[in-house]
């Protein structure tokens, strides 16, 4: 079994923090009385900094060849910290070292493989530098929120991108793929109130079908057990991002389809490919030579898709308790699929170890 660094014993426990921290800040948000809410109005750090950059930072940098650079995800989840601290603007520095801290990462890697998928990567965690820099500057959520996406779109489609070098995919069609990365890099660099929320919108809702179509998912629904499992929720992930470019075309700045096209995002979108990857990522940051999986998985995969129906709901019905519940149930089934997915790696450990 491969040795464990220790420093994933602490990074991963602060990861989890600021995941439960972004979730309890966002409940407060939409209106659910809890205490501490000092934090409420942090959630999208929180949830985009905290917990998805230090996630990200922590699979880069597990990767790479010097552990030093693990010191990364530690140094960024140390963000929460600040935040619950009631010193946001240390928070945002921390962010946004961090995040230039992730662009040399990728530089280097990008240095010694010279490939796109790094590039794109790369060019996602950029995007996070400025949506942080916005942030440390203006403290206004909506004009760094369009960057993160960007940050996690890029790094997403890189490693689906990375993922098809095992496929038989022609030029032309991953030239079509490249086409509307491209587009989306122009339409978040054009401000949303002109037309850059259209092009967009067409990038996303492009992209999906290309993944739809091309990726591997859809061969993996013939496959049992855990494969399958992954392909159902990475196509529900895409179906997820189409329905964000419609209705990211349709207004992204109007209250509740700003809402809308946030969520679709994060929640039906990324996600999803939490989700999808958890089972095959996380043994391998552990040393577990198992793929966990259970049927359970499946049960929080849907609860996740009912939620996310619920919330979109509310623009038809403007029901703010049916938006608050289901803010609540999506908080409650993220976490559940975690506990869930400790169960099962302690398990294969377990296994792992007997056999051994």
């Amino acid at each position: 079994m491969k040795k464990i660094p220790k420093y994933i014993f602490i990074i991963l426990p602060l990861v989890l923090l600021g995941l439960l921290t972004g979730i309890w800040a966002g409940c407060i948000r939409i209106g659910w009385n809890f205490p501490l809410s000092s934090f409420a109005g942090e959630h999208g750090a929180l949830m985009v900094g905290s917990f998805l950059g230090t996630l990200i930072c922590l699979e880069r940098a597990f990767t790479f060849p010097k552990k030093i650079a693990l010191m990364l995800p530690l140094f960024n989840s140390l963000s929460f910290i600040f935040i619950i601290a009631k010193y946001p603007v240390i928070a945002y520095w921390v962010l946004f070292i961090g995040s230039m801290g992730l662009v040399v990462l990728y530089f280097f890697l990008y240095l010694k493989f010279s490939e796109l998928y790094v590039l794109l990567m790369m060019m996602g965690a950029m995007c996070w530098v400025i949506g942080n820099g916005l942030l440390l500057q203006t403290s206004f959520y909506p004009q760094a929120v369009t960057w993160w996406i960007g940050f996690l779109f890029l790094t997403i489609t890189g490693e689906r991108l990375e993922l098809s070098r095992y496929l038989n995919i022609g030029k032309s069609t991953k030239s079509i793929f490249v086409i509307l990365i491209a587009l989306f890099i122009i339409g978040i660099t054009i401000p949303f109130h002109e037309f850059g929320g259209y092009v967009t919108a067409v990038s996303l809702i492009g992209s999906s079908l290309w993944l739809f179509i091309y990726d591997m998912p859809r061969r993996n629904l013939k496959n049992t057990g855990v494969h399958k499992y992954s392909g159902i929720v990475l196509l529900t992930g895409f179906f997820w991002l189409f329905i964000c470019g419609l209705l990211m075309a349709y207004g992204s700045y109007e209250m509740l389809l700003y809402d809308a096209v946030l969520h679709t995002f994060f929640i039906g979108f990324v996600f999803s490919m939490i989700f999808a990857h958890a089972p095959i990522i996380l043994p391998g940051i552990l040393g577990i030579p198992v793929k966990p999986f259970h049927g359970l998985l499946y049960v929080w995969f849907i609860l996740l898709q009912l939620s996310l129906l619920m919330r979109l709901s509310v623009l038809l019905t403007n029901d703010v308790f049916i938006k608050q519940l289901s803010g609540m149930i999506s908080g409650i089934v993220i976490i559940g699929f975690i506990v869930n997915m400790e169960i099962l790696v302690a398990k294969g450990k377990m296994e792992s170890l007997s056999r051994s």
